[in-house]
């Protein structure tokens, strides 16, 4: 009975936990469950339609700078709500495998290709550190680079492997949201050698990373503890966008395409040589490190995926760049970025990710708009400005709350509170952000009433203010001659 009253109450307690951190116990991660998180692209489009459409839309090309050579080129555009990426070969890949030219293989020729950015998939491994595996072989890129007359550069040593600067640069850029990176924790990665301690790397500080031989046989992660194992759990498919940047994948025909490819681990053998998956799911030590045709399935961590973290609030940090509009201007928010504040009380800065609602341009007055992130919100006002000559006056509807000053202390003029009432020539009204007006006329001394002066496009109203002495200012100007100087 006591044995059976402990459970219960253990069990009480995990759900009461559960529920006051927001989350019910249906969404309780598991090794093996699937999360989504970041995205990249993916599937090739073939719409003719589409890809009519997609042609039509501008962007900035960059290059892939494989080998210090612009063989290939890509940009990133959006259209019809969604995000692609076209790749244009000019020439094939160089340093592949050379007895294949895998891209030629899998249909990319010299040429242009669109690919659908999605959501990328992740296999829980771990889901108390939030240690997560991509699902899928994302992209196809050699361990480590070659040097000036072919020499293999820094080989098979991770911690200056041309693979992970490109994990943590490259990938993690493009990859990731703000809120995303942020949420990435930086772990530290050991690498020890499969063969010799002679090949053991220090270890590295990092974002994103590959696993290790001793991870991928780590029955804790979900896979099989022994590395000559067709494990099934570490037989990875290739993307399309994968098969473009020359990944290897296993067909026994040349119509197959979804074939299982392999893909690095970070787990140096000798010099030149690095461990990987085979498309079979057995762990293999040896594949050369500058081959391009072998697939990469970044991991990360991003914390308990328990813990049920949720936005507990929002603020704005910096306001966009654009807040004042002429009638009938569209939204603009770059520069606007959001302090978040999440349940475990940690706060990120945030620039992508945030809904703005609720802008109207038609009339001249003040528009409010509201921000939205995570289900919290908060707001900020922009005005719209009349057209030139439309303004026939402006009047103070509202005083500001304070209209009394300390003498000297009070340095800046205080708005809140105060309204200003635009008129316009066809005698409508609007409220106008005395943001958008110039205020003169305040200082802090010398005491006495201030007339401010409100201007807005040509027209001036006016209030005024009292700068006083307090009572400790009166005993220093009379009992310490404070008249003289103060």
């Amino acid at each position: 009975m006591k044995k059976t009253i402990c459970i219960l109450l253990s069990l009480v307690l995990a759900l009461t936990g559960l529920f006051g951190l927001g989350m019910t116990s249906s969404a309780v991660y598991n090794v093996g469950d699937t999360i989504s998180f970041g995205s990249y692209p993916q599937t090739r489009v073939t719409d003719s339609g589409l890809l009519s459409s997609l042609n039509a839309v501008g962007g900035t090309w960059y290059s892939y700078n494989y080998n210090g050579t612009d063989c290939m080129k890509y940009k990133d555009v959006a259209y019809n709500g969604a995000n692609y990426r076209c790749v244009t070969i000019n020439s094939n890949r160089p340093i592949s495998m050379s007895y294949s030219n895998t891209q030629q293989d899998n249909g990319y020729t010299i040429g242009s290709y669109w690919f659908k950015i999605e959501p990328l998939q992740w296999r829980v491994l771990d889901p108390s550190t939030g240690f997560i595996l991509c699902s899928t072989v994302i992209d196809a890129q050699p361990f480590s680079d070659t040097g000036s007359g072919g020499s293999t550069y820094f080989a098979s040593n991770y911690e200056k492997s041309y693979i992970r600067t490109w994990l943590n640069g490259a990938f993690f850029n493009a990859a990731f949201s703000s809120a995303e990176k942020a949420r990435i924790q930086t772990t530290a990665v050991e690498t020890k050698s499969a063969f010799s301690s002679t090949y053991d790397v220090a270890t590295t500080n990092d974002k994103v990373f590959l696993l290790s031989k001793d991870e991928v046989t780590n029955k804790a992660y979900g896979f099989s503890r022994y590395a000559s194992t067709r494990d099934v759990k570490r037989q990875l498919k290739g993307t399309d966008y994968a098969r473009c940047q020359g990944l290897w994948y296993y067909h026994e025909n040349a119509d197959e395409k979804t074939g299982p490819s392999h893909w690095w681990l970070r787990t140096p053998y000798t010099k030149t040589f690095s461990c990987y998956v085979e498309n079979t799911g057995v762990v293999n030590d040896m594949d050369y490190v500058t081959h391009t045709n072998i697939g990469v399935c970044p991991a990360i961590k991003i914390g308990d995926l328990n813990a049920g973290i949720t936005v507990n609030s929002v603020a704005i940090q910096t306001m966009p760049a654009k807040t004042v509009y002429n009638v009938g201007e569209s939204f603009d928010d770059s520069g606007l970025t959001l302090n978040v504040t999440y349940s475990d009380g940690d706060t990120v800065t945030i620039t992508d990710g945030i809904v703005c609602t609720g802008f109207n341009s038609a009339t001249p007055g003040i528009s409010t708009v509201t921000v939205s992130y995570g289900g919290k919100s908060t707001t900020f006002n922009v005005t719209i400005k009349p057209a030139a000559g439309s303004v026939a006056g402006i009047a103070i509807k509202s005083m500001p709350n304070k209209t009394v000053y300390t003498y000297r202390n009070d340095k800046d003029l205080d708005l809140a509170g105060l309204e200003v009432e635009v008129t316009y020539t066809d005698n409508s009204k609007s409220p106008i952000d005395p943001a958008a007006c110039t205020i003169t006329g305040y200082s802090a001394k010398p005491a006495g009433d201030k007339t401010i002066t409100v201007e807005y496009e040509g027209q001036t109203t006016q209030f005024n203010v009292t700068v006083k002495y307090a009572w400790w200012q009166w005993l220093i100007r009379i009992f310490l001659l404070g008249f003289i100087w103060y």
